[in-house]
């Protein structure tokens, strides 16, 4: 996820969508602004745009990349376990577009129009756009990342120190204090 400065060229934002490490995202406010205002276009077009721009057109992805810098890799940068690939047992949150027909079509005058060529969305496993329309099942929740994997080193550490925490001196017992030890000298 990047800032683009207004310097920034096509050429650097092309440059920027093929480095290995990019995440693909977009910073829309997808409801309505307070008083009346109109969420940016970017809330309903931005990964319309993305994939008719930089894999139809420009060619800057292959529709593979594009999955990898639209799902798999955000999925694994927000440690969302179960999500961003289409394996037997994940989270079924599915996006089937039509490679020929896909373009965003939001404008500031529309903001909530569709993206054309995005026919029927799954959010686990629920359809939500169904034959490029809106259906009233709302299956999304947040989201909150998976604990990261503990290192065998880390689990030992604290088994040790939920030991100590379990060890309690004998009332009455005289304070315990460091030995220290000095070193023999050679």
């Amino acid at each position: 996820m990047f800032a683009q400065p207004p310097t920034n060229s096509p050429d650097s934002v092309r440059a920027l969508l093929r480095h290995p490490a990019h995440v693909g995202g977009s910073d829309a406010i997808y409801a309505p602004v307070a008083g009346g205002g109109r969420p940016h276009p970017r809330g309903w077009g931005a990964f319309a745009r993305f994939l008719a721009e930089h894999v139809r057109t420009l060619g800057d992805w292959t529709w593979h990349d594009a999955v990898t810098h639209l799902s798999t890799r955000p999925a694994a940068r927000f440690a969302l376990a179960g999500r961003g690939t289409v394996v037997p047992g994940a989270v079924a949150d599915l996006a089937l577009v039509d490679p020929d027909r896909v373009r965003d079509e939001a404008t500031y005058e529309d903001p909530r129009r569709p993206a054309s060529g995005v026919d029927d969305v799954l959010v686990a496993g629920v359809p939500v756009l169904r034959d490029g329309r809106l259906t009233t099942a709302l299956p999304g929740r947040p989201l909150r990342p998976d604990p990261p994997p503990v290192s065998p080193r880390l689990r030992a550490a604290r088994r040790t120190r939920a030991m100590s925490d379990d060890f309690q001196v004998p009332s009455g017992a005289a304070s315990l204090r460091p030995t220290t030890r000095r070193r023999a000298s050679r």
